[in-house]
Formats: C-alpha cells, sequence, structure tokens
C-alpha cells in the first residue's frame, strides 16, 4: 500500500503521506492522508479525511496513453 508520495516542481516539494486505510466494498482506500507544500521560504500543510467513497465505471480509454 502506499505510504509516502514526494515530488518535486521547480524548488517546491510536494509531499503526501498516508496515515491510514479503510475498506470499502472490500478495497482498501485512503482514509486520511497529510499533503505537504515546501516552498523556499514557507510551508503549507493540509490534512484530508475520507468522509464517502463511491466507486462508478470508468471507460478502458482513460487509460490509454496520451496521443
Amino acid at each position: 500500500m502506499l505510504a509516502r508520495l514526494v515530488a518535486l516542481n521547480g524548488s517546491a516539494a510536494l509531499g503526501l503521506q498516508v496515515e491510514d486505510y479503510r475498506k470499502v466494498d472490500g478495497v482498501k482506500v485512503v482514509r486520511q492522508a497529510l499533503q505537504t507544500l515546501q516552498t523556499v521560504d514557507q510551508m503549507h500543510t493540509e490534512t484530508h479525511d475520507l468522509e464517502s467513497f463511491k466507486f462508478e465505471f470508468v471507460p478502458l480509454d482513460r487509460f490509454s496513453a496520451p496521443r
């Protein structure tokens, strides 16, 4: 399961730390995550809490490589 994600965009660093999962219809989904954005002079953090989750059909062509 994904626990941590880090990406760089120029001098800014974006981080996501998954803190908890829960099962929805037998599938583990993120329940809570902490997101951070670090720039040269400041840091911003947000906590994301899952309140609801809905599974929907997604057409296979949405996963195709860009043209």
